[in-house]
């Protein structure tokens, strides 16, 4: 038997996450900037990546970085940001059937995560796997799906290799019997447990993206695992390796759920935003580049005057005086002389 209230917890967090998932493909179903949401995201995610590791990034020297506008020496914490900022621009683009292969990962997440060595040479049939550890058949799982997370022993002297394998076994299996959405926290909590990527770990949050992505249960909408979890935590809903396995998987379902929330109020934030900038650049000719520069500050978190110039074309006075045309759509983040930067 399985305990009421941590099963009731569970059964609230699925519905959460299902529910604010679902919201979000809706919001973002008619949207026409949702090139820019997924980049304006991104960037949010590379910085969420950083603060889960324990480090700070922010936003507007993630930005400057990306764009070789640094104002001072990189940190390793940003560098490390900017790599995964990289990598998942390229999972957005890949298609997700074509990630999930060896192939798929040996271009876009590099050769080190795709290398397949002793593994075989599909994810459905890889060879070497290690043994599932079996449960006594006088007490089996209340929910059939916890078996899935049952881990054999030894697994701290495994090759990287060997894990990564188990991961994609544990894949293959849960698929074939779940739904997308708890089949992604189940695989989050695995990754988290198995860690067979030390150097690459946001690796596993963009597989499991592209496990719901593939199994099309959202076509618009991506999960934003990074920025989840830190929102779950800040809530109180910390993972530990230490919990039971309800309660760890109902904390990656609420890490599913805030990453939807969050992702849901950026698009309620950009349509608001989309609509007082139309406002001020209906009616302007034709060789304007007040629209230019409309695009830019809803693609991009924070814009500075060189930024702008540079994207643009144009000089950096001609930009704050756009700036200015823009009037209330647009607020100043620094309040400095010399370094200014401004957001929708």
């Amino acid at each position: 038997m399985v305990d009421s209230k941590p099963l009731a917890a569970f059964l609230t967090a699925l519905s959460s996450a299902e529910g604010q998932l679902g919201r979000l493909e809706g919001r973002l179903a008619g949207a026409s900037f949702q090139r820019a949401w997924q980049e304006r995201m991104a960037l949010r995610e590379a910085a969420s990546y950083a603060w889960n590791r324990g480090e700070v990034v922010p936003l507007d020297e993630l930005v400057l970085h990306d764009n070789l506008m640094d104002l001072q020496a990189p940190t390793l914490a940003l560098a490390e940001a900017h790599a995964m900022l990289r990598q998942r621009r390229k999972a957005i683009r890949a298609e997700a059937g074509r990630l999930l292969t060896w192939e798929g990962l040996n271009e876009v997440l590099g050769p080190g995560v795709g290398a397949r060595n002793r593994l075989g040479g599909a994810f459905g049939d890889l060879e070497g796997q290690p043994k599932r550890r079996r449960r006594a058949a006088s007490t089996p799982p209340a929910l059939p799906f916890l078996a899935a997370l049952d881990l054999p022993h030894g697994l701290d002297d495994e090759h990287p290799e060997a894990l990564f394998a188990l991961w994609i076994e544990r894949l293959n299996l849960l698929l074939a019997e779940w739904p997308p959405v708890l089949v992604a926290a189940l695989l989050l909590d695995l990754w988290l447990r198995l860690d067979p990527l030390p150097r690459q770990a946001y690796c596993g949050p963009l597989l499991v993206e592209a496990v719901v992505r593939r199994e099309q249960r959202t076509r618009h909408a991506l999960l934003h695992l990074e920025t989840g979890r830190r929102m779950a935590e800040r809530e109180g809903d910390r993972w530990f390796a230490a919990d039971d396995d309800l309660r760890r998987i109902t904390v990656c379902l609420a890490t599913i759920a805030c990453g939807a929330a969050a992702g849901a109020e950026e698009v309620y934030q950009m349509t608001i935003a989309q609509g007082l900038l139309n406002r001020r650049i209906t009616g302007r000719r034709a060789n304007s580049r007040l629209p230019a520069l409309a695009e830019l500050l809803l693609a991009t978190p924070i814009v500075t005057a060189p930024l702008a110039a540079e994207r643009l074309m144009v000089s950096q006075q001609a930009v704050r005086t756009m700036i200015g045309q823009l009037g209330g759509a647009v607020h100043e983040v620094t309040g400095q002389s010399r370094f200014r930067a401004w957001r929708i």
